[in-house]
């Protein structure tokens, strides 16, 4: 199965995505709760429980889990169109979703990419890039339609962060890059094909840095500068001040940035496979996988040490590039600052202080008791104390006891703007908690794991044969009655349902749903 949220591949059944620590609206909660979890080491390799998947991904996720999550509610040549869209839009063009290979708008289905691959996506959601692996064709998605920027097969690609410009290597080596606002194609640069190149580009699509296992090269204006370090490009600031990449060593990879004319080591690591950037790119959570340790870096300077968990073996080579398989985590996200953070390691909740430091929050708190969104968090202690945290960057910010007593719940979630707190009582009943400790039933037989619409936050949930959705405080509204389904996922609208099969099945605006898979 595919994530919803970053679009990596994780294990059918999973209840977290293994890379960026969504829950996933997969599977139904079980008729009776699981018993208290222990740490283990995370898998990816075979189908677990929703219990041991959630102690896995908050295991190799950890500081990550907020970020991505916090991130995304925030956050042939020659531009020949060849699919367009129906439909009504509302500002944000295009939703996050895809079923392998067709992309949705809020409206409905936008074009159908035969074998697509995601390989980027604006911070604002309007434009995709995406690579057709059994056409070897590369297409730039916005809402006026799909444009096909290549016909060859593609070695790497990136789209800036702001959406205005895809840029990619083809099997000759050749560089290219695609303004998306006027639909020009232009050659950057030569490189090694037979190098395995590669090339990343800043948020506003001005700087790329590209290499081909021998020199790092910085493009700007149109013109390549050498910068004299070999390895693998993982990201660049806007006019190129960082410059992140790794260097290959004999046990592994070496995480470097190059500022100011000079290189400055990271990391080295067996398992380094993941790195985040906060969106001016400069500062970068990277996750040392074989040690079991995160760390944070602010303007290139020596990493500080944010939390350990349980180290794991992560094979396949650190990579910006997403149409490969086993390749590391690379990525770009909509937060000015990582500061206000709140994350999961082991059993306690921890938050990335104003100096980037970080602070215990909380202790012994069960995982599927927990709930964080950015810099807002709740959570049910085994004593049924309902605890709630709504802006970790407040004045004065502590956590408060919004209820107590609360038996044998069975999940809680926090909304993404933190304005209201769910859970589930052991009736399946969904309580809405405002922060002044008023508690309203607003919906009855909650048989999945709730899920928010990130851009218009309402929740939504899957009964026995219906779906429904919770607006505030309101009381739960049947939007559908499907069939056998087990899944749900929802984007400014569009709604997405799984069934037992984990066939895919959009709401279409007749009320039907059309099978995407």
């Amino acid at each position: 199965m595919r994530c919803p949220v970053c679009s990596s591949e994780i294990p059918d059944g999973s209840w977290f995505c293994t890379e960026c620590g969504a829950a996933m609206p997969e599977a139904p909660v079980p008729a009776e709760p699981a018993p208290e979890p222990e740490a283990v080491p995370e898998t990816t390799a075979k189908k677990k429980s929703y219990k041991l998947v959630a102690i896995i991904a908050a295991a190799a996720v950890i500081v990550i889990l907020a970020v991505v999550i916090l991130a995304l509610v925030l956050a042939g040549k020659g531009g020949k169109k060849t699919a367009a869209m129906s439909g009504a839009y509302s500002p944000d063009a295009l939703t996050n979703f895809y079923s392998d290979e067709i992309v949705y708008s809020r409206s409905g289905r936008v074009c159908e990419i035969d074998g697509g691959k995601l390989c980027g996506v604006s911070f604002d959601r309007s434009v995709l890039l995406m690579y057709s692996q059994s056409d070897e064709e590369l297409f730039v998605v916005t809402k006026a339609g799909a444009n096909r920027v290549s016909r060859k097969e593609i070695l790497s690609c990136a789209l800036s962060a702001d959406g205005s410009r895809a840029v990619w290597i083809e099997d000759d080596g050749t560089l290219y890059s695609f303004d998306v606002r006027s639909g020009k194609t232009t050659e950057l640069a030569e490189l090694d094909k037979n190098k395995d190149p590669t090339a990343v580009i800043s948020p506003d699509g001005k700087t790329v840095l590209c290499s081909d296992r021998g020199d790092l090269y910085l493009i700007t204006g149109g013109k390549p500068s050498e910068l004299g370090d070999s390895g693998i490009p993982a990201g660049v600031s806007d006019g190129g001040k960082y410059a992140y990449f790794f260097k290959e060593t004999k046990s592994g990879y070496r995480f470097c940035v190059r500022k100011n004319g000079e290189t400055v080591k990271l990391c080295d690591s067996e398992g380094l496979a993941s790195v985040y950037f906060n969106a001016s790119l400069d500062e970068a959570v990277f996750r040392d996988n074989a040690a079991g340790k995160t760390y944070i870096s602010v303007r290139g300077t020596e990493p500080e040490k944010l939390t350990d968990y349980v180290p794991v073996t992560v094979t396949g080579e650190p990579s910006s590039r997403m149409i490969e398989e086993d390749s590391g985590v690379v990525q770009t996200f909509a937060r000015p600052t990582f500061a206000g953070t709140i994350y999961r390691t082991g059993n306690a909740l921890r938050v990335v202080t104003s100096g980037l430091e970080t602070e215990k929050i909380a202790g012994k708190v069960d995982l599927s008791m927990c709930s964080n969104f950015g810099r807002s968090a709740a959570w049910i202690t085994e004593s049924g104390e309902l605890w709630y945290l709504a802006d970790s960057t407040a004045k004065k910010a502590e956590p408060v006891m919004l209820a107590e007593d609360i038996e044998d719940p069975k999940m809680v979630i926090v909304s993404p703007d933190g304005a209201l707190v769910y859970y589930v009582n052991d009736d399946y009943e969904v309580i809405a908690v405002t922060p002044k400790g008023e508690q309203t039933r607003v919906g009855d037989d909650c048989r999945s794991w709730p899920c928010f619409d990130p851009l218009t936050g309402d929740l939504y949930y899957l009964s026995t044969g219906d779906t429904y959705r919770i607006s505030g405080t309101e009381r739960a509204k049947r939007v559908k009655t499907p069939e056998d389904f087990t899944g749900l996922a929802v984007d400014g609208g569009v709604m997405i349902a799984t069934d037992k099969q984990h066939n895919r099945y959009i709401l279409s605006s007749d009320g039907t749903f059309i099978e995407t898979d």
